[in-house]
């Protein structure tokens, strides 16, 4: 393990030092920020743009752990192809230190207040949403109830959400359903996955189908554990998105392989949507 994760370092410096911005590109220096218009909630962002907007922006929401190099490789990238991007760093003002079956409703709501605060400080036009592990799991929901999002893309992300709660190998969800168990007195599988369906309302599957018209794309890790493969699988019966990548990869190296070798793609896949609403808007 260790000298792949050696290996991915220097590719990554390699590519770094390759991609260097020219002269003649975009200023796409992060700008942090702070919203607090909203009482109930302190959202900590970054936004990669210049001052004159260009009536098309990319939401990125990371992976459980944070915005990560990853995360701001793509803002650069989709930023000097003349997005404004938004990396939705955290949210807070309430921690939910809580096993009960609502925590999920709860946090999932939070993301979504700020996901819709972030959206109001985006400029008109196209907007597009890019969320990776968890913050896929965001991005699914958002691109079912926030009309403003016109396309999607998922990398590594499955549905439904309650299933990959109760299915991930995610240490944090391990320790959690064990805490369940021994504290709630819960006594199998099927039993919890149905008390935690019932206190969730935000199953993309259950929501409609907003996201139709929506240009949807998605990435699938096919040896995935942490957020299942069948569920990821899910999420491409359900979305049917136009633009699908796979690797035979674990969660880990099917979003590090993504980002090294799709980069272009994902950046085109935003290009493209945004012309084609560009076009639709034209016509009306």
């Amino acid at each position: 393990m260790k000298s792949k994760f050696s290996s991915l370092i220097a590719i990554i410096v390699l590519i770094s030092l390759g991609c260097a911005s020219s002269p003649d590109k975009r200023s796409c220096e992060a700008h942090p920020k702070s919203l607090n218009a909203n009482p109930e909630i302190t959202i900590d962002m970054a936004y990669y743009g210049e001052t004159k907007p260009t009536g098309k922006s990319v939401l990125i929401i990371p992976p459980t752990g944070g915005t990560n190099y990853i995360d701001r490789r793509y803002a650069v990238n989709l930023c000097e192809a003349g997005f404004d991007v938004f990396i939705l760093n955290s949210w807070s003002n309430q921690e939910f230190e809580t096993i009960q079956p609502d925590l999920h409703q709860k946090f999932y709501s939070r993301s979504q207040l700020a996901i819709g605060e972030v959206l109001k400080t985006a400029p008109p036009g196209f907007v597009g949403i890019l969320g990776t592990s968890v913050g896929g799991l965001h991005a699914s929901i958002a691109v079912q109830t926030e009309a403003r999002i016109q396309a999607a893309f998922f990398i590594v992300t499955g549905v439904p959400l309650m299933n990959v709660i109760m299915e991930s190998d995610q240490i944090a969800m391990v320790e959690l359903r064990k805490a369940r168990y021994e504290k709630l007195g819960y006594k199998t599988d099927a039993y919890l996955l149905e008390v935690i369906q019932k206190a969730f309302t935000l199953e993309p599957q259950q929501l409609g189908n907003h996201f139709k018209g929506k240009n949807i794309g998605m990435s699938i890790a096919l040896n995935d554990t942490t957020i299942p493969t069948s569920l990821q699988l899910n999420l491409k019966e359900f979305f049917q998105p136009q633009k699908v990548i796979t690797y035979d990869s674990s969660h880990f190296w099917g979003i590090a392989k993504t980002w090294l070798f799709n980069t272009s793609d994902i950046v085109d896949f935003f290009e493209r949507s945004a012309q084609v609403k560009n076009s639709d808007s034209a016509k009306r």
